[in-house]
């Protein structure tokens, strides 16, 4: 038998609060184009994580022109709980259905980019972030991993399809 060292990292960070959570992939998760993709939901990014929310999502190109733009289609958000743990809330009346990033917003996000080249790997790389009143949190910064469902094709419109058929179900209980 051989006795192996093992050697690992833990992180720990405090649970911040979330108006608006965002992920910014530096390079087109499906496609491969070297092109900005944000996706953002209302609260946690959870919500995109577990596909319980279609999330805004916009395709921004290398000379900072806005390739596409589809606003998220929320009815439900995660939100911190006061036990410190995490909670879905319906959103009441009326589900989102206008974006959470304005333009603005989204210029600021990409010059979070060069600011993330040097810091990690080279290559494309996910930028997490979320945002609380005026204060922006930056979450984490990892190397973009490909999905298997994108190597079939599936990519996010499978979890888009996950999160209309999640909404479907919700709607006959």
């Amino acid at each position: 038998m051989h006795s192996v060292a093992v050697r690992l990292g833990v992180v720990i960070q405090r649970l911040v609060e979330a108006d608006v959570a965002s992920k910014i992939f530096t390079g087109n998760p499906v496609t491969g184009a070297e092109e900005l993709v944000v996706v953002s939901v209302s609260g946690f990014r959870k919500a995109i994580v577990q596909c319980l929310v279609i999330p805004d999502r916009c395709r921004v190109g290398s000379a900072g022109d806005m390739l596409q733009r589809v606003a998220s289609f929320e009815d439900m958000a995660v939100r911190r709980d006061p036990n410190g743990s995490t909670r879905q809330e319906v959103v009441v009346p009326e589900p989102a259905e206008s974006p959470w990033l304005t333009t603005t917003d989204i210029d600021a996000l990409g010059s979070l980019v060069p600011k993330s080249e040097g810091v990690s790997v080279p290559g494309p790389h996910v930028i997490a972030r979320a945002m609380f009143g005026q204060t922006l949190y930056l979450l984490q910064l990892r190397p973009t991993m490909k999905p298997p469902f994108a190597r079939s094709g599936g990519g996010l419109k499978h979890s888009y399809r996950v999160a209309a058929l999640r909404r479907e179900v919700n709607k006959r209980v």
